[in-house]
């Protein structure tokens, strides 16, 4: 049964039952009206479907939902007041007479019998009329909203099948999912890791924050091995960046890069970072989905502080050292120079070597007999 059935049925109540004028408008006028609005909001939701799927799921999730909602409970209320002024009816005593089966001042009559069919036809109706409501926001919008437009149906995700996405939208399904950041070929973008204790004006050519060097122009990072292809830069604070050869304001679009060793330059009070590959200029989620810990590992590719150490007894002319294994590959063989010596006794120059990409040897000359130990602070700069 559909709402026009339901209101059909409430229409038709008066011929069965005889009752009308006053009477008639007084029970079932709320109902009509209560059905009637049902029917107007669906027809409502009709004509949205023709404007599109966000803006009809909009109206119906602000607007549509919570009325159809309100009217289903009026509903249900009015279904036990009916209830409640049919048992008045067939109690109603006018001149000692029962109001059953004889004529009441609007010259109505009630049959009781008749009165309880209606009653009940009414309550089926009202229940088919919600079922119907129900239904036409669950398993009807899907069907019409969803699967059967396959324009919507490309804004989401397939998990069980191959789908051909934008760069965009494979950044923006990872961030969805906590897997985003490995989009970004920028290291360091919001300026969490900063193990020099730099400033973020240092002077040109000069590291401050991990992976940033002063420029000219404010902050460069030089990506060491872009894949050659169509890149875009971000970044928020304003101001003018580079890439490829392009200086603009967020966000540049570049096409055709070259790749390889590839230099980023953005303001020097810039934040959030990015570069993405492809044509990104229109996603709005977070650029940086990676932890901190991930942050860091990748700058230490580039630069690190370690703390070296050896100790021993020795007979004077004797070496004493120790080899140490970096916790993370450096990028090539790093320089490495002491930051600052912690302690030491009995040791002549400090020498290290050999130094490669993965750990390095530090030793000494002891220029006496007996123990000799030396501890320091040493940096590891690989960067480009």
């Amino acid at each position: 049964m559909t709402l026009q059935d339901a209101i059909n049925t409430v229409n038709g109540i008066d011929g069965d039952t005889h009752l009308t004028g006053q009477l008639y408008q007084d029970i079932f006028g709320p109902v009509f009206s209560s059905l009637q609005t049902c029917l107007d909001k669906v027809a409502d939701f009709e004509a949205l479907e023709a404007s599109g799927v966000s803006a009809a799921l909009q109206n119906i999730t602000d607007t549509i939902a919570p009325q159809l909602a309100n009217e289903q409970a009026k509903l249900t209320e009015l279904v036990a007041d009916i209830n409640l002024a049919k048992d008045q009816l067939l109690t109603i005593q006018q001149g000692g007479i029962s109001a059953t089966n004889v004529g009441i001042p609007d010259g109505s009559g009630v049959e009781a019998e008749t009165l309880d069919a209606a009653i009940l036809e009414l309550s089926q109706a009202l229940g088919a009329a919600a079922a119907a409501i129900a239904d036409r926001y669950t398993k009807e919008a899907a069907d019409n909203l969803f699967l059967s437009q396959e324009a919507a149906a490309d804004q989401y995700l397939d998990f069980a099948n191959a789908q051909a996405l934008t760069e965009a939208q494979k950044g923006q399904a990872q961030a969805n999912i906590g897997l985003g950041g490995g989009w970004n070929w920028i290291i360091n973008g919001d300026f969490t890791v900063n193990r020099r204790g730099g400033t973020r004006n240092p002077g040109i050519g000069v590291y401050g924050y991990d992976r940033w060097k002063g420029h000219a122009d404010g902050l460069e990072q030089m990506i060491e091995s872009l894949p050659a292809g169509d890149y875009t830069l971000t970044w928020t604070g304003g101001g003018t960046g580079t890439i490829g050869g392009v200086t603009a304001a967020s966000p540049i679009y570049v096409t055709g890069l070259s790749g390889g060793q590839t230099s980023v330059v953005v303001p020097s009070d810039a934040a959030r970072v990015s570069v993405c590959k492809g044509d990104c200029r229109a996603m709005t989620y977070d650029y940086d989905c990676r932890s901190y810990q991930a942050e860091a590992e990748l700058c230490r590719r580039y630069y690190e502080k370690l703390t070296v150490f050896f100790i021993g007894n020795v007979v004077s002319n004797g070496f004493v050292g120790s080899h140490v294994t970096y916790p993370t590959k450096k990028r090539v063989i790093p320089a490495v120079s002491v930051m600052s010596v912690l302690e030491s006794q009995n040791i002549g120059a400090i020498n290290f070597g050999p130094i490669t990409d993965a750990s390095l040897r530090v030793y000494t000359n002891v220029p006496s007999d007996g123990d000799s130990y030396y501890s320091a602070i040493v940096e590891l700069d690989a960067e480009i």
